[in-house]
């Protein structure tokens, strides 16, 4: 493993079912990984007539496990043991620990890079 790779990430994956009443509830299952690369980049986005740059954070997860991750999932950096209620909202956890609301996923196994890996940001 590279050096850089040295970051653990908690995900909290949103799962939403019904309930015997047909009532939705929403789930979050967390699942702590080590050997991550934590990383920022700076975006720039047209606003108006305005460019504007936008730090960016992003996380690159090794191949080797099994991930289900999305968009609108959470990750936060470093290891966080709390469980969510059923029908909260995860996001609350973002106002304690440094993270992001995962709007993009993308499977780099493939990738140029010498370690194939799930890339995630916000």
């Amino acid at each position: 493993m590279f050096d850089w790779w040295d970051k653990t990430v908690t995900i909290y994956h949103k799962i939403k079912n019904k309930d015997n009443n047909g009532r939705t509830v929403t789930k979050w299952e967390r699942t702590i990984i080590d050997n991550c690369f934590f990383g920022n980049k700076t975006v720039q986005t047209l606003v108006g007539t305005a460019i504007v740059n936008k730090n960016q954070r992003f996380i690159r997860i090794p191949m080797k496990l099994t991930l289900l991750v999305c968009a609108d999932d959470i990750a936060i950096l470093g290891e966080i043991t709390i469980d969510v209620p059923d029908n909260t909202d995860a996001r609350k956890l973002l106002d304690t620990y440094d993270g992001f609301v995962i709007s993009t996923v993308k499977n780099n196994a493939l990738s140029h890079f010498p370690l194939p890996h799930i890339y995630i940001g916000e």
